[in-house]
């Protein structure tokens, strides 16, 4: 049986028994091989934000925010047989915000949709978070990494060692100038940004971001991007003979 330190990360497990991916709500069933000392791994990657079309100047104009990330682990037996599964859709074009994700009690917030402002964005486009933790469930391990994309010109609140794990942004722009993208090793990719001149930035050939996560993309002409949907992973651990 599976102990403390395995729990945590430090011990063995023998392989995965099972593995389910969300990338639209559904109900994850609890595998029937499944004993009560076996670890279930959860990964859930929030859904981003749309993107924002301004063509006016001397504006800063926001692509979507990226969708968090947090991974956490428990023991079989805190989990139901079966039990539903939320996945948030990405926000709609124009500063639609991402939908919440939800599995087990842990909520995962969706990014801020983009906007357009004299400045660099405030403390309330940072809310892609972990805002609700049940209490029912004595979670054990747990990590949470913010999509937060700074909140004034010295990018404070943005942690660079984090950020792979979330989705990509696709940043700013203003006028001529396109800036403060983040690339991402695991979650989706950030949709392209279009400045005042016709300049593009990003490779996805859209300004929609990829699932799971990716931020969409802002534009000076059009319709902006959509942010891509969230991910939720849910896999049953088997604890080593």
């Amino acid at each position: 049986m599976a102990n403390l330190s395995e729990l945590m990360g430090g011990g063995s497990v023998s392989g995965i028994l099972d593995e389910q991916v969300f990338d639209a709500s559904g109900t994850w069933t609890k595998h029937e091989d499944a004993a009560a000392g076996d670890i279930v791994e959860i990964e859930m990657h929030g859904a981003a934000g749309g993107g924002y079309s301004y063509s006016g100047s001397g504006r800063y104009v926001w692509s979507g925010q990226p969708g968090s990330y947090v991974r956490f682990r428990v023991f079989a037996r805190h989990l139901a047989a079966s039990q539903p599964v939320i996945v948030g859709s990405g926000g709609a074009p124009n500063g639609g915000s991402g939908g919440g994700t939800e599995f087990a009690g842990v909520f995962l917030q969706g990014g801020s949709g983009g906007y357009y402002d004299v400045d660099y964005p405030t403390s309330t486009f940072n809310n892609a978070f972990v805002p609700r933790i049940s209490s029912a469930i004595d979670w054990r391990a747990m990590d949470v990494y913010d999509a937060q994309i700074g909140n004034n010109s010295t990018e404070t609140g943005y942690r660079p060692a984090l950020f792979f794990m979330c989705g990509g942004s696709a940043g700013y722009f203003r006028d001529s100038s396109i800036g403060y993208r983040k690339d991402t090793l695991f979650g989706g990719k950030a949709g392209d940004i279009r400045d005042r001149s016709g300049n593009v930035q990003g490779t996805r050939g859209t300004f929609d971001g990829e699932n799971p996560g990716g931020s969409g993309g802002a534009t000076a002409s059009g319709t902006a991007g959509k942010g891509g949907n969230g991910r939720v992973i849910i896999r049953v651990l088997k604890g080593a003979a």
